[in-house]
Protein backbone atom coordinates (compact mmCIF):
# COMPACT_ATOMS: atom_id res chain seq x y z
CA UNK A 1 0.00 0.00 0.00
CA UNK A 2 1.51 3.19 -0.88
CA UNK A 3 1.28 6.22 0.86
CA UNK A 4 -0.97 9.38 0.28
CA UNK A 5 0.98 12.83 0.30
CA UNK A 6 0.04 14.12 3.70
CA UNK A 7 -2.01 13.22 6.80
CA UNK A 8 -5.26 15.80 5.70
CA UNK A 9 -5.51 14.27 2.33
CA UNK A 10 -5.11 10.48 4.24
CA UNK A 11 -8.22 11.82 6.56
CA UNK A 12 -9.89 13.18 3.24
CA UNK A 13 -9.82 9.54 1.58
CA UNK A 14 -10.72 7.65 4.83
CA UNK A 15 -13.89 9.70 4.97
CA UNK A 16 -14.94 9.60 1.34
CA UNK A 17 -14.58 5.80 1.40
CA UNK A 18 -16.62 5.81 4.69
CA UNK A 19 -18.75 7.74 2.81
CA UNK A 20 -18.90 5.71 -0.01
CA UNK A 21 -19.35 2.05 1.96
CA UNK A 22 -22.36 3.86 3.48
CA UNK A 23 -24.18 4.91 0.52
CA UNK A 24 -23.38 1.71 -0.93
CA UNK A 25 -25.15 -0.37 1.91
CA UNK A 26 -28.04 2.40 1.67
CA UNK A 27 -28.62 0.51 -1.82
CA UNK A 28 -28.45 -2.92 -0.84
CA UNK A 29 -24.16 -3.38 -1.74
CA UNK A 30 -22.26 -4.34 1.69
CA UNK A 31 -18.46 -3.54 1.86
CA UNK A 32 -16.22 -6.42 1.27
CA UNK A 33 -13.03 -5.01 3.42
CA UNK A 34 -12.55 -1.85 4.66
CA UNK A 35 -8.88 -1.28 6.35
CA UNK A 36 -8.82 1.95 5.55
CA UNK A 37 -9.15 3.32 9.50
CA UNK A 38 -6.13 0.59 10.13
CA UNK A 39 -3.18 2.08 11.36
CA UNK A 40 -0.26 2.09 8.77
CA UNK A 41 3.24 3.80 8.66
CA UNK A 42 3.35 6.93 7.42
CA UNK A 43 -0.05 8.02 5.47
CA UNK A 44 -0.91 4.57 3.92
CA UNK A 45 -4.20 4.01 3.75
CA UNK A 46 -5.34 0.28 4.08
CA UNK A 47 -7.73 -1.24 0.87
CA UNK A 48 -11.46 -1.14 0.56
CA UNK A 49 -14.01 -3.19 -1.23
CA UNK A 50 -17.59 -2.32 -1.88
CA UNK A 51 -19.87 -4.52 -3.82
CA UNK A 52 -22.89 -2.67 -5.34
CA UNK A 53 -26.14 -4.77 -6.47
CA UNK A 54 -26.66 -4.95 -9.98
CA UNK A 55 -29.65 -2.91 -10.21
CA UNK A 56 -27.82 0.14 -8.50
CA UNK A 57 -28.39 3.14 -10.43
CA UNK A 58 -25.10 5.20 -11.52
CA UNK A 59 -25.48 9.26 -10.94
CA UNK A 60 -23.25 11.38 -11.19
CA UNK A 61 -23.59 12.79 -7.59
CA UNK A 62 -23.19 9.31 -5.88
CA UNK A 63 -20.32 8.78 -4.14
CA UNK A 64 -19.75 4.87 -4.75
CA UNK A 65 -18.99 5.49 -8.18
CA UNK A 66 -16.19 8.22 -7.33
CA UNK A 67 -12.36 7.76 -7.96
CA UNK A 68 -11.04 8.67 -4.81
CA UNK A 69 -8.07 8.60 -6.04
CA UNK A 70 -6.68 5.45 -3.23
CA UNK A 71 -6.86 2.40 -2.51
CA UNK A 72 -10.25 1.88 -3.00
CA UNK A 73 -12.67 -0.29 -5.08
CA UNK A 74 -15.69 -0.55 -6.67
CA UNK A 75 -17.49 -3.87 -7.87
CA UNK A 76 -20.31 -3.31 -10.46
CA UNK A 77 -22.06 -6.16 -11.53
CA UNK A 78 -22.89 -6.44 -15.15
CA UNK A 79 -24.46 -8.88 -17.67
CA UNK A 80 -23.78 -7.67 -21.06
CA UNK A 81 -20.87 -5.35 -22.54
CA UNK A 82 -23.12 -2.73 -23.67
CA UNK A 83 -24.22 -2.57 -19.64
CA UNK A 84 -20.86 -1.99 -18.47
CA UNK A 85 -19.83 0.12 -20.88
CA UNK A 86 -23.49 2.44 -19.48
CA UNK A 87 -21.93 1.63 -16.34
CA UNK A 88 -18.61 2.99 -17.20
CA UNK A 89 -19.68 6.24 -19.17
CA UNK A 90 -22.05 7.77 -17.08
CA UNK A 91 -20.33 8.32 -13.67
CA UNK A 92 -17.79 11.33 -13.55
Amino acid sequence: INPVISPSERDRLRQQASRAGQEAKAFGGSVLVDRSREAHNGNAVGPVLIQLPPQQAVTRDSWIHRELFGPVLHLVPFTTLSQATELANSSD
